[in-house]
């Protein structure tokens, strides 16, 4: 069967019959071998169409061991990790696997700084602190991204992010000061 018979974004290796999926992301063309195979000549499986339609329809592959989850994974592992408190550790772990969950399929370089704005108004919604808490982690995530190469140097889109004014705080004081004009008064 010649590649003209084949649907758009399937090739056949010549060497050895296998079939891939070929798409362009930007000026890089990646193949990914397909489960669906067959045997040239054959026609075209119904199977072959599906997952060529679920291809083109799912995000750009992200290279393994670039992601946020692998960066995570490797700060786990790391000696600056051990040495945190085990309070701290546990506290870590908990937003670290939110984090993980929520954004782990990203690469670094992906992230930009207004999704990093989104995302601390988006969690503040729920709970301001902890969404100060997260963009902490998310922070030093993202300066692991650039020791482990993933980020050039300055490249933290989260650095300089204002954290959430929580307004307990700021009636707390408030009603302090008031508190003490009282007894002064």
């Amino acid at each position: 069967m010649k590649g003209r018979d084949l649907p758009s974004y399937i090739h056949r290796r010549k060497r050895d019959g296998k079939l891939f999926f070929r798409k362009r992301y930007g000026a890089k063309i990646v193949e990914i071998p397909l489960q669906t195979q067959f045997p040239a000549g054959d026609p075209v499986p119904f199977a072959l169409h599906q997952e060529r339609e679920r291809m083109l329809n799912a995000p750009m592959p992200v290279a393994e061991g670039k992601t946020v989850t692998h960066v995570i994974e490797r700060y786990e592992r790391s000696d600056d990790f051990a040495n945190l408190a085990p309070r701290t550790k546990a506290d870590y772990r908990q937003h670290l696997d939110f984090l993980q969950d929520k954004i782990g399929h990203l690469q670094p370089k992906a992230i930009e700084r207004y999704h990093v704005i989104k995302w601390r108004d988006t969690w503040a919604k729920k709970s301001p602190h902890k969404a100060n808490y997260r963009l902490r982690i998310l922070k030093i995530v993202m300066e692991k991204a650039i020791d482990f190469g993933l980020l050039p140097t300055g490249g933290n889109r989260a650095k300089g992010v204002s954290e959430v004014k929580r307004q307990e705080r700021a009636l707390a004081l408030a009603d302090r000061d008031d508190r003490r004009r009282q007894r002064e008064g």
